[in-house]
């Protein structure tokens, strides 16, 4: 059964993600897993270990009320029935990145869905900051819902394939269950070095299990102008979810050209799809 898991802060934006994530995972009988992550208690060094397992253990008590009070509210508002789409809530006392990577590397988690604000409440470059750090960490597809956002399926997907950096990404098999599923047209997107030679794309495509049996175009952007033609690009193809596989985790949120990818969901209003490698091919 594919798990989902959903990161919420309780925000508008986080509450738009799990709408999004429940929809998905009605499409295919998923489980979700929601997920909110606390601070410690403000609690002085001097106080009895009592006193802060009390107010440790109420925080968290009202934390896990008010997550399945939200979710609640969302199996009715899109009329869901519980054995529809089953669910666990937790409450973690940890940073956000450290509990996702924990739960990851502890159950089979499928795919991340979280809002593009940060938890924190302010903006680091185009997205959250705990959202740049989900994806530049993460090891499993990481799908960002921006704020307002609207789920009606995706009809149009553009995958943006850096040839040097594709690596070996299990996540694609995801990738090619929701293209199935909406029907989706797939655009991929070569960006290119300024003097590098056009590939045989069919043959690459056809060699990392990217094209199967639905409708696609292939095209290239050179890295010079990356940005401004994907942003072109996006607008000419509707598309609906943007897809970036990026460079080796820990790597890619360092270096601001590779964050072009971010900034054009960001200014679009796009979902964006992070499917992280596992191995790179050197």
């Amino acid at each position: 059964m594919l798990r989902i898991l959903v990161l919420t802060d309780f925000s508008e934006n986080a509450y738009a993600a799990m709408h999004t994530a429940l929809q998905l995972a009605r499409s295919y009988h998923a489980e979700v897993v929601f997920l909110h992550t606390m601070e410690r208690p403000p609690v002085p060094a001097t106080s009895p270990q009592e006193v802060y397992a009390s107010i440790y253990e109420s925080e968290h008590w009202h934390l896990e009320q008010k997550l399945q009070q939200e979710c609640q509210k969302l199996y009715q508002e899109l009329s869901i029935r519980p054995k529809e789409v089953l669910k666990t809530v937790q409450v973690l006392p940890a940073p956000l990145t450290d509990a996702v990577l924990q739960l990851s590397y502890s159950t089979t988690v499928n795919l991340v869905v979280m809002g593009s604000s940060g938890v924190s409440g302010f903006q680091k470059f185009f997205m959250g900051s705990n959202t740049s750090d989900m994806i530049r960490h993460t090891i499993a597809p990481l799908l960002i819902i921006p704020p307002n956002h609207t789920f009606n399926g995706f009809a149009t997907i553009s995958v943006i394939i850096r040839l040097k950096r594709f690596g070996e990404r299990p996540g694609l098999k995801l990738l090619e269950k929701i293209a199935h599923t909406y029907s989706a047209k797939l655009y991929f997107v070569f960006v290119l070095d300024e003097d590098e030679m056009e590939p045989n794309y069919i043959q690459i495509a056809d060699n990392q299990n990217l094209i199967s049996n639905l409708p696609y175009e292939i095209n290239s952007i050179r890295k010079a102008n990356k940005s401004e033609d994907l942003e072109r690009y996006l607008l000419q193809t509707s598309t609906q979810l943007l897809v970036w596989l990026p460079m080796q985790r820990g790597v890619w949120g360092n270096s601001p050209s590779e964050q072009f990818a971010e900034r054009a969901a960001s200014k679009a209003g796009l979902p964006l799809l992070v499917i992280p490698h596992i191995k790179e091919v050197q």
